[in-house]
């Protein structure tokens, strides 16, 4: 029987340790999903979580400008037809009930708008040039660092996605959209990523940071009370607990 996502060996940190996602973004309220691309995600050998992420732009302000994170092989196992076309609302029901990819969810959801906003004017430029960017930024390890701080207001956001079809159309838009997307994963700690420009899956990834095992019994224990003091810091307080628990046994 094949493993599935929730299992352990497949989840580092809460996040599956390699992805295969087919990149959806459409300004209507449903989308097309082929069986040639549900069965490009299944699970295989490598054990890679297979994932569709949407995004909409159809007028339905709880749905409009958020990523959908759905699980293809839990949510449509059974379907058999040679093409799906999943409402987008439905999608969302479906994503909010697969609680192991909750993990992935937050990630991209707590930094897609203000990431969004740092390219905003690369994307508007032009696709080459978005690209150019992020490949320079990944490659001197500078991708958050145009990131601000400020939190980016929903309306603000919608008008950031507009502004990008605006200009180049749902077409060309999908494909920046998924360039963001790819951006985004090697952004949450993902060390490669493949966005596949033809054929399936749209991006891969994988090389996720933090999943190298680490022999804390190489740390003195003041230096992990020094770690643990950052990661309560940072607003890990379960993470510095362990630590703390770690350094005392």
């Amino acid at each position: 029987m094949e493993s599935t996502p929730e299992d352990g060996d497949r989840i580092v940190n809460g996040l599956p340790p390699q992805l295969k996602v087919e990149v959806k973004f459409t300004t209507s309220a449903s989308v097309s999903i082929p069986t040639r691309e549900r069965k490009a995600l299944r699970p295989d050998a490598d054990g890679a979580a297979g994932v569709i992420a949407v995004m909409c732009l159809c007028g339905d302000r709880e749905l409009d400008g958020r990523w959908i994170l759905v699980d293809p092989e839990k949510a449509f196992a059974r379907r058999k037809a040679e093409a799906l076309s999943a409402r987008i609302g439905d999608l969302a029901r479906i994503s909010e009930q697969q609680r192991h990819f909750q993990p992935l969810r937050d990630a991209v959801s707590t930094r897609w708008s203000a990431f969004l906003q740092a390219y905003v004017e690369n994307a508007v430029a032009g696709r080459a040039i978005l690209q150019n960017e992020f490949k320079k930024r990944c490659d001197s390890g500078t991708l958050g660092e145009p990131i601000g701080v400020d939190r980016v207001l929903d309306i603000d956001h919608l008008a950031n996605l507009r502004r990008v079809v605006s200009v180049h159309g749902e077409g060309v838009a999908g494909g920046i959209f998924q360039d963001f997307f790819a951006a985004l994963l090697r952004l949450i700690g993902y060390a490669n990523v493949v966005s596949n420009p033809v054929g399936v899956p749209d991006v891969t990834a994988f090389g996720l940071r933090g999943s190298e095992p680490i022999d804390l019994g190489t740390f003195s224990r003041d230096e992990l009370d020094r770690i643990a003091e950052l990661c309560a810091k940072a607003g890990e307080a379960a993470l510095a607990a362990r630590l703390r628990k770690h350094g005392t046994g």
